[in-house]
């Protein structure tokens, strides 16, 4: 069990602490160290464990001890034996001699990569070590079928002044997934002139270590008018010790009961709430096919395996939509997708089944296919229950596309009973993931088969946009690909998934789906 100050009271409702304890004078003397990215498990112990010296201890709310004095509602009492972790302070570098974050990171503008965040309305483009540009393409206007802003610009000769005052060995740091990482920051300048402010829009792009990551945008927020910041995850910046994540070490509360006659450890209410917990996990696991409890493991590590051949083709995919001229576009999402994960914790899908369903339906019904490409020759197409389509627009001959599969409920329906850890992936009780096979795609001249591809839709939370779409297509072997399609947007609609991992689709669309 992880514990810290904050979690005390939030995760051990059963407790309480006595009153007189916590004065001002206890809670700095005793909890000074203690913040929220520092972690503590609870060892609850018998009375008989209880060294010696303790055993003499009286409660002093004045007293500079590393001991408090605590209760339950059931009036059962503990002296806990708080650790000391004033004194460790943050991991710091003394000295560095490889290449700077800024070199390190010049590698993304050698290679020229963008990177791409999809709003409902808005496409953000990061193209490292050049622009950050905020576009819509109006596909039905023909006069006007491209809005712009540019957000910011790369200028070499102002980044290499603001390297100067960065301290690479004490870098600032900040949250990304509740955890404090260091990132370094490249600031873009002199965009399209604020209406607002009457200024050059401005942008900073903040790199922050992640071993597995792909260049792919984290968050893209703007902190205040025509003012941006955009987070993105790298491997690139990992060769640096001052940028590696920090390994928090585990502190260890000891509890010991103050009365012989216990028979636990732990307080009655805790015991009973273990004992909830359990049994919910029970009833709820009993019912899904045996081979899903285990489908994390293989799953995963296979796709790492998968991801290893390929880490440079992730890109932010762009559905096709269309909104009505007399309503203005609303970057808020509200009552749109773009609130999905959060609606996802209040409400249980089942209830609002068919407004769960209407939130995706043009996609569902594979009428909104997803679009967009990485950046590279191939671009993609994804209409969901219908095809999987790799492409190439070009301005002279034309498209020139590959049939990678189309789908066909009886042989996904086949494959997954020949396959049953592509069973949909459940954790804690919340689908996470699915798999289909789109199966007869263009004949493949090296190996002489169908090409194949596997579609893993899977529930990607996330601080930023609710709607975004990440796209990324894998070929661990010649031929068969894997096409991973995560975002918040799909984590309601997956809790509605059949045995097969199949998606209903909702009445309103039923009728006129193709």
């Amino acid at each position: 069990m992880q514990f810290n100050a904050d979690m005390w009271s939030r995760r051990n409702p059963p407790l309480s602490i006595i009153a007189s304890i916590f004065c001002f004078c206890v809670v700095d003397a005793i909890f000074k160290g203690i913040d929220d990215s520092v972690l503590f498990r609870i060892d609850w112990k018998m009375q008989s464990a209880m060294p010696e010296r303790l055993h003499s201890i009286k409660s002093d709310p004045f007293s500079n001890q590393p001991f408090v004095f605590i209760s339950s509602g059931n009036d059962e009492k503990y002296l806990c034996a708080v650790p000391d972790v004033s004194s460790q302070s943050k991991r710091k570098i003394e000295s560095y001699s490889g290449p700077s974050p800024g070199e390190l990171i010049r590698t993304l503008y050698e290679e020229r990569l963008c990177s791409y965040w999809l709003d409902l309305y808005w496409t953000y483009e990061l193209c490292h070590g050049r622009y950050v540009l905020q576009y819509h393409d109006e596909k039905e206007s023909i006069r006007s079928p491209r809005t712009e802003f540019y957000l910011g610009n790369f200028r070499h000769e102002q980044t290499k002044m603001d390297d100067r005052g960065f301290d690479q060995l004490n870098p600032p740091s900040r949250k990304v997934d509740d955890v404090d990482l260091a990132y370094y920051p490249v600031n873009y300048r002199h965009g399209t002139v604020c209406d607002l402010t009457g200024k050059p829009r401005t942008a900073t792009v903040i790199y922050v270590c992640r071993l597995d990551a792909k260049d792919q945008i984290y968050s893209f927020v703007e902190t205040s008018s025509c003012a941006y910041e955009v987070v993105v995850l790298t491997r690139r910046l990992c060769t640096h010790p001052s940028f590696q994540p920090v390994i928090v070490p585990q502190h260890e509360i000891v509890c010991y009961a103050r009365g012989a006659k216990k028979a636990s450890a732990k307080p009655i209410a805790l015991l009973a709430l273990e004992r909830e917990r359990a049994s919910s996990f029970e009833k709820e696991y009993s019912l899904i096919p045996p081979q899903s409890l285990h489908a994390d493991s293989p799953l995963t590590s296979s796709l790492e395996e998968e991801e290893d051949e390929d880490d440079l083709d992730t890109t932010v995919i762009l559905p096709k939509q269309s909104f009505p001229k007399d309503k203005p576009p609303s970057n808020s999402g509200e009552g749109s997708l773009a609130n999905g994960v959060k609606r996802a914790e209040k409400r249980n899908p089942a209830d609002n089944l068919e407004t769960v369903l209407n939130e995706n339906a043009e996609f569902l019904a594979g009428k909104q296919c997803l679009y967009g490409g990485g950046t590279g020759w191939w671009k993609y197409e994804f209409c969901y229950g219908k095809r999987v389509v790799q492409y190439h627009d070009d301005s002279q001959s034309g498209r020139n596309e590959i049939l990678l599969g189309t789908f066909s409920e009886e042989i996904h329906k086949q494959w997954m009973r020949e396959n049953p850890r592509k069973h949909p992936l459940k954790i804690d009780g919340q689908v996470l993931l699915v798999s289909h096979i789109y199966t007869g795609g263009d004949v493949c001249e090296e190996e002489n088969i169908h090409r194949s591809v596997e579609v893993r839709i899977r529930c990607r939370p996330s601080e930023g946009s609710q709607s975004a779409v990440t796209l990324f297509l894998l070929e661990p072997h010649t031929c068969q690909y894997v096409l991973g399609v995560e975002s918040p947007r799909f984590c309601d609609v997956l809790q509605l998934v059949d045995e097969y991992g199949l998606l209903p689709i909702p009445k309103s669309v039923r009728k006129t789906a193709d």
